[in-house]
C-alpha cells in the first residue's frame, strides 16, 4: 500500500516531503537543537524582555508551558514551538510546570555568564615574541613610567640608576642620581613620579628628602628643589595637576610611619616654591670726597641705594708698630654719623656719580641732589620726576 501511495505522489509533493524530513532530521540532532535555542536566547533584546515583564508576567504572574509558548509566539514572531518548549524546559529546572519572571531572568543571566566564560577560555592572546631588553640596573627597580612628552620609558632602581628606553624598549640613555645628604654607597631611592606639565620629576630618598629635578631636552636631570628634613622616609609619591589650569597641582607622598602629606601649588607653571630672600651684595661702592659720604647700591629693592655720611671730627688713636722705624703714629677713625636708604623697584646693578651736576646715573634713571638738599629720582626715557625726597639728608659742602 505504501508503494502504491508513493507511486501516486507528484514530483513537487515528493520534494516537499524530502525537505520536511531533512528539517525534522536536523532538529532531531541534540546539538543542533541547542544551537537553535541559544541563538533564540541571544535574539532576546531589551525591548523583548520589557514586553515579557510588563505583559507576560504582569503582577508577578507565573506561566505554564502552554501560556509561555503562546505568549512568545505572539510577541517575538520568530522561532518555532519546539524552540519555545526547549527554552521552557531549561528555565523550569525544578519541574514545577510553571515559570516566573525571576526564573527567566536568572536563566538568561547564567547563560550570558556561561557564554562569556566560554569565549574567554577559547580566545588565545596574540602575544608578541619575547625579546631581551638591555638592563643597566644593579638592584631592584622601583618603578617604570612612560614619558608621554618624549615617547620614552623611564625606570629608576634602588641604587639610583636611571634608564631611559625608546618605544621599542631599546636602551637610549643611562646615568645615576645622587644627593648631598648621603654617600653614593648609602643612596637608596624609594619611589619617583613624573610631573609632566612642568617637565620635572620628583624622586624620594631614604635620607628623608624629596628632590625635584628638571628634565632637560637631552633627557638629563637638573636639580631644582630639595624638600628636606622630613619627619619620616617618603615611601610612595603621587602628582596631580588640573588639566584646565596647569598652575594648580598637588604633590603628595606617604611615609613609613603611615602618614600622608601633600603640597598644594597654585602657581606651578611659574615657580613651585618661593625662593627665600637672599642677602644682596653691594654691586657698586663709591666714596664721594666733597660730600664726605659713601654711596652703594644693591639688587635688593629695599636697599637699592644707600648714602652714608662720615663724622666731621672723628677720634684719633695711637698705634705702635714694632716692625717699622717709626713705631708710634696716629690714626683718625671716623664713623658713619648718618645713613639714608632709597628704595627702588628691582634694585640697582650699578651707578655712577658726577660732581659737576650732582647726578647719580643708573639703569634708566637719574638721581639728582640739588643745593636745597632735595633728592630727586628721574626717569631718563620719560624725562619725569618719579620720586622727591627732602629734609632727609644732612648738610654738606655747598
Amino acid at each position: 500500500m505504501m508503494d502504491k501511495q508513493s507511486s501516486n505522489t507528484s514530483p513537487t509533493q515528493a520534494k516537499l516531503i524530502k525537505q520536511s524530513q531533512q528539517t525534522t532530521s536536523a532538529l532531531s540532532n541534540a546539538d543542533d537543537v541547542i544551537e537553535e535555542r541559544i541563538e533564540l536566547e541571544n535574539l532576546l533584546n531589551t525591548d523583548d524582555l520589557e514586553e515579557l515583564r510588563e505583559h507576560g508576567f504582569l503582577e508577578d504572574n507565573v506561566l505554564n508551558k502552554q501560556q509561555f509558548i503562546s505568549f512568545l509566539q505572539n510577541t517575538l514572531k520568530r522561532g518555532t514551538e519546539k524552540d519555545y518548549e526547549e527554552l521552557f524546559e531549561c528555565i523550569d529546572v525544578t519541574k514545577e510546570g510553571v515559570v516566573s519572571w525571576d526564573k527567566l531572568a536568572t536563566y538568561l543571566m547564567l547563560k550570558l555568564y556561561d557564554n562569556d566564560d566560554r569565549e574567554k577560555a577559547s580566545s588565545v592572546p596574540n602575544w608578541k615574541g619575547l625579546k631581551s631588553v638591555m638592563n643597566a640596573h644593579r638592584d631592584s627597580i622601583k618603578r617604570i613610567q612612560h614619558m608621554d612628552h618624549y615617547n620614552r620609558y623611564l625606570s629608576i632602581s634602588k641604587e639610583g640608576s636611571v634608564c631611559i628606553y625608546d618605544e621599542e624598549m631599546q636602551l637610549y640613555k643611562t646615568f645615576k642620581t645622587s644627593t648631598e645628604a648621603c654617600k653614593a654607597r648609602d643612596l637608596w631611592i624609594t619611589y619617583f613620579v613624573l610631573m609632566p606639565n612642568l617637565n620635572k620629576i620628583a624622586v624620594a630618598y631614604t635620607s628623608k628628602e624629596i628632590i625635584i629635578y628638571e628634565v632637560t631636552s637631552k633627557l638629563e636631570f637638573g636639580l631644582v628643589y630639595r624638600i628636606v628634613d622630613l619627619k619620616a622616609t617618603p615611601f610612595c609619591l603621587d602628582y596631580w595637576s588640573d588639566e584646565e589650569n596647569l598652575n594648580d597641582a598637588i604633590l603628595s607622598w606617604g611615609d613609613v610611619k603611615g602618614s600622608v602629606h601633600a603640597i598644594l601649588f597654585n602657581s606651578a607653571q611659574i615657580a613651585l616654591f618661593e625662593r627665600p630672600a637672599q642677602p644682596s651684595s653691594n654691586e657698586t661702592l663709591q666714596y664721594i670726597e666733597h660730600l664726605e659720604c659713601f654711596i652703594s647700591c644693591s639688587t635688593n629693592p629695599k636697599t637699592a641705594l644707600v648714602v652714608g655720611w662720615l663724622e666731621r671730627a672723628g677720634s684719633t688713636i695711637k698705634i705702635t708698630d714694632f716692625g717699622r722705624e717709626r713705631s708710634n703714629y696716629s690714626v683718625r677713625i671716623r664713623q658713619l654719623r648718618e645713613k639714608r636708604t632709597v628704595e627702588i623697584s628691582q634694585g640697582l646693578n650699578s651707578f655712577d656719580y658726577t660732581r659737576n651736576f650732582n647726578l647719580i646715573a643708573s639703569r634708566g634713571q637719574l638721581l639728582s641732589f640739588s643745593k636745597d638738599k632735595i633728592l630727586r629720582i628721574w626717569d631718563v626715557q620719560l624725562q619725569i620726576c618719579l620720586q622727591r625726597l627732602s629734609n632727609t639728608f644732612p648738610r654738606g659742602p655747598e
